[in-house]
C-alpha cells in the first residue's frame, strides 16, 4: 500500500482475502469480523463504502490504484523508521 492519503475515517473496504475492514486512522484498522487485526488488510484494497454511502466509481478507482501495490505492514514499519513513532506502547 503506498500510503493511506486516499482514504478518510469511517472508508469501508474489503481486502484480498474478501475480509472486510473500518478504516479509522493509519494506525486503527477494525476488522468486521472481530478477529484479531493481525497484521492488517492485505492488498489490493476495494472501497466499499464512504462516508455511509456506496463508493463511487472515482473514489473507488483511486483506492484501487494506492493499494494496487505494497502493504499495509511496509507502510507502517516505513512511517515508524522515519519517525520513530509506534502504534503500541
Amino acid at each position: 500500500m503506498s500510503h493511506t492519503g486516499e482514504f478518510r475515517p469511517g472508508d469501508e473496504l474489503a481486502d484480498a482475502t474478501s475480509r472486510a475492514w473500518r478504516f479509522a486512522g493509519p494506525w486503527h484498522w477494525a476488522p468486521f469480523d472481530h478477529a484479531p487485526p493481525g497484521p492488517g488488510p492485505t492488498c489490493p484494497l476495494t472501497l466499499l463504502t464512504r462516508a455511509g454511502v456506496p463508493r463511487t466509481p472515482e473514489y473507488a478507482r483511486t483506492v484501487a490504484e494506492a493499494t494496487a501495490n505494497g502493504s499495509h505492514r511496509a507502510t507502517v514499519e516505513s512511517w515508524m523508521s522515519l519517525t520513530g513513532a509506534s502504534p503500541t506502547p
